[in-house]
């Protein structure tokens, strides 16, 4: 049997304590804010398809930086030879 004297558990509860409603309040403001995106969506599709246009652009450009930095390192590396 494991005893814990008083001075850790005066220690050891306030911090469970803490970080319980912690995870609370992040998991709170996570729910609201899906919700909102989610009212905004349904209320203005518009929205929704800028954002959607605007991840695949960032996607499209995120996948040709990708392929410049492997043309740089392969010409860097035709350069050492």
């Amino acid at each position: 049997m494991i005893v814990i004297s008083e001075e850790v558990l005066g220690f050891i509860i306030p911090i469970v304590v803490a970080t319980l409603i912690i995870g609370l309040i992040i998991r709170l403001k996570l729910y609201i804010r899906r919700i909102v995106k989610n009212e905004i969506y349904d209320h203005f599709p518009s929205i929704k398809q800028k954002i959607e246009e605007f991840e695949r652009r960032v996607q499209y450009c995120r996948l040709l930086v990708e392929d410049m930095e492997r043309r740089l390192r392969e010409i860097e590396r035709r350069l050492k030879k």
